[in-house]
């Protein structure tokens, strides 16, 4: 009978173990269920990192909602004022709502922190050749392309062509 008593206190402890687990996978499933959700929750543990920011920001700005992009991007500058990825993204926000000289102002930032990131260069391209300036969107194809950038080697084809 003693035995049998052991048995079931043991096995009771394994299942109260195994339910802990459980409940805790499925309240971390819920974390995972989207980009979104991973993002806001790295943020609210990690109130001062950069990065869940930015990421967050990249969910927003795929979702058109520009203004929490930008929210976003500004707070990781403010965490992180070298986090040229942040500045890089602004920038294409700026782009797609049609703001070219913001845009053009991010990436010059993201130049000054890092001169050898292509897609800085390629990105300031686009919005330079958007603005008409070609040859300023030239000069940054070209330095893309020097870089290994696919696409502004493609771009300085297209230009050098016309």
């Amino acid at each position: 009978m003693k035995y049998k008593n052991k048995i079931s206190f043991h096995l009771i402890i394994i299942m109260l173990i195994v339910a802990t687990l459980a409940a805790a996978s499925y309240k971390r499933n819920i974390v995972w269920q989207d980009d979104f959700t991973l993002w806001s929750d790295v943020i609210e543990k990690s109130l001062n990192k950069a990065r869940g920011y930015n990421n967050r920001g990249n969910i927003y700005l795929r979702k058109h909602q520009y203004y929490m992009a930008f929210e976003d991007y500004s707070r990781a500058i403010e965490i992180n004022p070298n986090y040229i990825e942040a500045y890089n993204n602004m920038g294409v926000a700026y782009s797609q709502i049609g703001q070219y000289d913001m845009a053009i102002n991010a990436y010059y930032k993201a130049v000054a922190i890092n001169p050898d990131y292509a897609l800085t260069y390629f990105n300031r391209g686009l919005a330079f050749l958007n603005k008409g300036q070609n040859d300023k969107a030239l000069f940054d194809f070209r330095k893309a392309c020097e870089m290994g950038h696919e696409m502004g080697c493609k771009f300085l084809q297209f230009l050098h062509s016309n």
